[in-house]
């Protein structure tokens, strides 16, 4: 970025390189888009990949330029994907088991995942001492984090 003053004087700032994010345009979505800011539809074209390929209903991604966008604490870089399978509201031990099985199957490519349980409730007790395939405890992947009451949300590794 360069920008010069009515008197003739110039500075220069350098805001590093930016990912272009790529239109998730999946048919298997829930609420709505966002247009206001662009749609929230985008995402880094490896997470886009990802994403598409595992089988989920999703919701917000980022928003079309990158940032922050109200309500989302995250979703500024293209790697954030807030998801919903049948029985996740229940955010018991069988939700907890399916969210177990995504990361056993996925891997590292899901870096965290932000749910909203009940400490000591029977999520909290079905992630409690389980080591993933990969040799991560749930525990530091899968983070107590308000307003996923509704949905999950996955961070995923480009």
């Amino acid at each position: 970025m360069r920008a010069r003053s009515s008197s003739g004087e110039t500075a220069e700032k350098s805001a590093g390189s930016v990912t272009k994010l790529a239109r998730f345009t999946g048919g298997n979505r829930y609420g709505g888009r966002d247009t206001a800011v662009g749609g929230d539809d985008w995402a880094r074209p490896t997470v886009r990949a990802f994403i598409d390929g595992a089988a989920q209903t999703w919701g917000d991604f980022s928003n079309m330029n990158g940032g922050p966008f109200p309500p989302h604490d995250s979703h500024r870089v293209g790697t954030s994907a807030d998801g919903w399978f049948t029985g996740y509201n229940n955010r018991d031990a069988t939700t907890a088991a399916t969210i177990i099985g995504h990361l056993n199957t996925h891997g590292t490519r899901i870096r965290t995942v932000y749910v909203t349980f009940a400490t000591g409730g029977a999520f909290a007790q079905a992630i409690a001492n389980v080591t993933l395939n990969d040799g991560r405890a749930t525990t530091s992947v899968i983070r107590n984090h308000g307003g996923h009451t509704t949905h999950f949300h996955w961070e995923v590794n480009p």
